[in-house]
């Protein structure tokens, strides 16, 4: 009875052997220096922002653009106490903010960031660089070491454009990642020794890549001149002239709203008329007392002044949707400018319709 006592303990005793030496596992990456540089992608994508003001939460504006690092990151696993998971450093010099829990990287365009994450072949693990700097954190359990065994280890970039975006800036043509150091990455316990667990600076190249940016764009045409009529000093004193329509026209891409505002040299002091701008001299008779308004809609009664505030031409059905096709109708007519006395003769001004868009 006593020899099959031991033999149960013996049995026993082997059983938790084995159990503790399935737990002796770590992985950690091959040690093929201190530093990996984040390479440009192969394929240029193109990136189009969303109107200035449509965004009130962070959005994505990219799909994933996948990378390569040079030297290239590989893992293995072998035998050892330190685990297999991933943790992460992000290095605050880089560092802009947080979107769903990971780090955001500054660009050269305000309101447009971009995070990154390493992934293995298979992607069956995506460590995204945590939003907190300077310190490890855990941002993958891996739990199955075939993840991650034996594999080459890729960049994800995803665009995002948030609250603070202003549009592009004349000056900026394309927009660029930041260069420099993103963070550090290491597979196993961050506690254990340098030398077993290889924990390389990740840096984004300084020619990292340049993504080429759509602008807002519009080509648009109005007459230089409109023919407002010839017309009895009576029938402007009694306020019996006619509207008369001209249009705006033309093709937009990348915008959502079009609007314009009327300057001239030529106006009266409320700046509602827009006055003669033909000079009384060298025998030609010009008409006085008159003046030209303009008038947005048909039936305003109230006409649009110089160096207003900005009047729409076109925008889409619903805030942000895009306009491409323009043709805005416009009325133009000649009226008694206030107790001056009429006097026939010529007239004409000149006015300067201001556009802009986004």
């Amino acid at each position: 009875m006593m020899k099959r006592v031991l033999t149960i303990l013996a049995f026993t005793m082997l059983g938790v052997s084995g159990a503790t030496y399935a737990n002796l596992q770590e992985c950690k990456f091959f040690d093929d220096g201190n530093q990996v540089l984040i390479m440009s992608p192969g394929t240029q994508p193109v990136i189009t922002p969303l109107p200035v003001g449509t965004v009130t939460t962070p959005t994505l504006i990219s799909n994933p653009i996948l990378m390569e690092t040079t030297p290239s990151l590989r893992s293995h696993c072998t035998g050892g106490q330190h685990d297999e998971d991933v943790f992460q450093l992000t290095n605050n010099a880089m560092l802009d903010g947080e979107i769903d829990g990971k780090a955001t990287f500054r660009t050269n365009i305000q309101g447009i960031v971009y995070t990154l994450a390493f992934y293995p072949d298979g992607n069956g693990v995506t460590a995204w660089f945590p939003p907190n700097p300077n310190a490890f954190y855990r941002t993958a359990s891996v739990g199955d070491e075939s993840l991650v065994a034996d594999k080459h280890w890729h960049v994800r970039m995803d665009f995002w454009q948030i609250g603070g975006f202003a549009g592009i800036p004349e000056s900026e043509n394309f927009l660029t990642a930041s260069s420099g150091p993103i963070g550090q990455i290491v597979l196993g316990d961050p506690d254990s020794p340098v030398d077993d667990h290889p924990r390389p600076q990740v840096n984004m190249s300084q020619m990292s890549f340049s993504i080429p940016l759509n602008r807002p764009t519009c080509a648009l045409r109005a007459p230089t001149t409109v023919n407002l009529g010839d017309w009895y000093p009576g029938d402007l004193e009694n306020d019996n002239t006619d509207k008369v329509t001209f249009h705006i026209t033309g093709t937009c891409a990348n915008t959502s709203r079009i609007e314009y505002t009327l300057s001239s040299s030529h106006t009266t002091p409320d700046k509602r008329y827009f006055t003669n701008a033909i000079q009384d001299s060298g025998g030609i008779k010009v008409a006085k007392g008159v003046g030209v308004i303009i008038l947005d809609h048909e039936t305003d009664t109230y006409p649009v002044p110089a160096d207003s505030s900005k009047r729409v031409i076109a925008m889409g059905e619903h805030y942000g949707d895009p306009v491409s096709v323009i043709d805005r109708t416009l009325w133009a007519r000649l009226v008694k400018t206030g107790a001056e006395p009429i006097s026939v003769g010529a007239f004409g001004t000149s006015i300067t319709f201001q556009i802009t868009y986004e």
